[in-house]
């Protein structure tokens, strides 16, 4: 079991980039966010002369990241990443919603912690997740024959 602790002081958005480039070469068992810190950047596109918003955009950055990371089990690793949903305020569903939107958006990954972060302008939903790998195969042992799906 190990510790990463990652502070950014520069708020560049491929920040979030960087720490999944970090995540992707080190197959871990467990990934556990131990702190999250960020902002929200918000982002308005206006018109010419009348000067109206015609898009707003948000934009989560990463500013500090405290995972304690374990790599006990070497039958059990994966690919960890980050990643990052934003609402503007009070358009965040509830959390269960939450989880089921981006599952459905990601079939192929597996969420396993969800984060709630809230700002002046909106929220955040930091999650982690790895790869969806196929279920382990076992034997039943009353009948000692086949190999079936957990």
């Amino acid at each position: 079991m190990f510790s990463m602790i990652l502070n950014f002081h520069d708020r560049r958005p491929e920040n979030l980039q960087r720490v999944n480039a970090m995540l992707s070469a080190m197959p871990l068992s467990r990934v556990k966010a131990r702190n999250v810190g960020g902002y929200l950047a918000v982002k308005t596109i206006f018109t010419g002369k009348a000067f109206r918003p015609v898009d707003v955009g948000y934009e989560y950055g990463l500013e500090e990241l405290a995972l304690l990371c374990m790599d006990e089990d070497p039958e059990d690793l994966h690919i960890w990443q980050v990643d990052v949903l934003v609402f503007p305020r009070g358009e965040r569903p509830d959390m269960e919603r939450v989880h089921d939107l981006w599952c459905d958006a990601h079939p192929d990954r597996v969420m396993r912690e969800l984060i709630a972060q809230s700002f002046d302008s909106g929220d955040a939903c930091v999650v982690m997740h790895h790869e969806r790998t196929p279920l382990p195969l076992f034997r039943c042992r009353d009948a000692g024959q086949g190999a079936y799906r957990a």
